[in-house]
């Protein structure tokens, strides 16, 4: 075991224990493509329930006014379940009625298993 392997070892019970059992949605946008027009035509949308953390707000360190922006946030999902993976500029994450576009995903693994996805959501 390395020492990432380590690290992620001792980080994912922290981060499991900050996840509540507060429900939001990850929606899913896909166009259906009419090949004899030659447009998307349709659009269609999937919401999958999702277990989240309360959301982080970035430090003002972190805060850069390019890829972390005023107002984004870190939102930690439970991978356990999920049937989907978070898809960054397709996805939103729908949490209390509004719904957040989701900037940047990244798995937490444990061993060979995602136990849990970091994502940063913006207005």
């Amino acid at each position: 075991m390395g020492l990432l392997d380590t690290i992620l070892t001792d980080l994912v019970p922290q981060v499991l224990g900050i996840i509540t059992n507060k429900k939001a949605k990850i929606r899913r946008k896909t166009e259906d493509y009419n090949l004899t027009s030659g447009v998307e035509d349709r659009i269609y949308q999937k919401d999958h329930e999702v277990t989240v953390s309360p959301p982080l707000e970035y430090s003002l360190r972190e805060v850069d006014g390019a890829s972390i922006q005023r107002g984004d946030f870190k939102i930690y999902v439970a991978a356990k379940g999920l049937k989907i993976i978070p898809q960054p500029n397709t996805d939103t994450l729908i949490r209390n009625g509004l719904e957040y576009r989701i900037i940047w995903s990244s798995p937490i693994v444990s061993g060979d298993d995602i136990v849990i996805y970091e994502m940063q959501c913006r207005k």
